[in-house]
C-alpha cells in the first residue's frame, strides 16, 4: 500500500507531490513531480510518480489531465503507468525514447520552443552526455522547474554510504547544487 503522500500548493497554479525513494546507479534518490494548471485549465504533470489513490483524486479535482512528460531521461519510465491511466493524455519527452517505451504514443520530442507558450517558457539544457534536460519557466507563479540538474537532497536514514555520495558531489541539503559527477561530464555550454 503507498503511503499518503499530500498535494503540497507551491505556487499560483502549481502544486508538488513527494514520491517514493527510488535507486539509480545504486544509489538511493527522493522523487517528486509538479502538477500545474495550465491557463486554459488544463492539467500539466511533469515527472509523475507513484501516488495513492486519494492523493490522485485531489489533482483529478484540479482539472483534467492532458500532459504528462519527463524532463529527463531518468524520469521516462514513470510515464508508462500514468499513461495507462490517462490514455488520451498527450505524452512528452526530453531526448530519444528508450526502446522499451516505444510503444507508447509520443506526441512528441520537447524542445527549445514550447508547446505551452502562455504558461512557459523552457528551453533543452544540453552540454552534458549524462544528461539531457528540459527546464521550465512557469510564468504565473515565478517558478523555475528543473528535474536533475540542481538537486537538494536530504539524508536518506539508513543509507549512509547515499548520504555520503550527496555530501561528497556537493548535493546535499541544506547546500545543495548542481552534482560534481555532472559538473565532471559537462562538455559544454547552451
Amino acid at each position: 500500500m503507498l503511503q499518503n503522500k499530500p498535494l503540497i500548493h507551491f505556487g499560483e497554479n502549481i502544486w508538488v507531490i513527494e514520491g517514493s525513494i527510488v535507486k539509480d546507479m545504486g544509489l538511493s534518490f527522493s522523487t517528486r513531480m509538479i502538477v500545474v494548471k495550465l491557463s486554459d485549465g488544463s492539467l500539466w504533470v511533469c515527472d509523475p510518480v507513484q501516488i495513492p489513490d486519494s492523493t490522485l483524486e485531489e489533482v483529478e479535482r484540479l482539472g483534467k489531465i492532458e500532459y504528462l512528460l519527463a524532463s529527463t531521461q531518468r524520469h521516462i519510465w514513470r510515464l508508462r503507468s500514468w499513461h495507462e491511466k490517462y490514455p488520451k493524455s498527450q505524452l512528452w519527452t526530453c531526448g530519444n525514447i528508450p526502446r522499451k517505451l516505444r510503444g507508447l504514443p509520443f506526441t512528441g520530442v520537447l524542445n527549445d520552443t514550447p508547446i505551452w507558450v502562455d504558461d512557459f517558457n523552457q528551453i533543452i539544457f544540453k552540454g552534458n552526455k549524462l544528461l539531457s534536460e528540459a527546464v521550465f519557466f512557469h510564468k504565473a507563479s515565478n517558478t523555475l522547474i528543473m528535474g536533475d540538474i540542481i538537486q537538494n537532497n536530504e539524508k536518506i536514514p539508513g543509507r549512509p554510504f547515499t548520504n555520503f555520495m550527496f555530501r561528497l558531489s556537493g548535493a546535499a541539503y541544506p547546500n545543495g547544487g548542481v552534482g560534481l559527477d555532472l559538473k565532471l561530464t559537462f562538455s559544454e555550454c547552451l
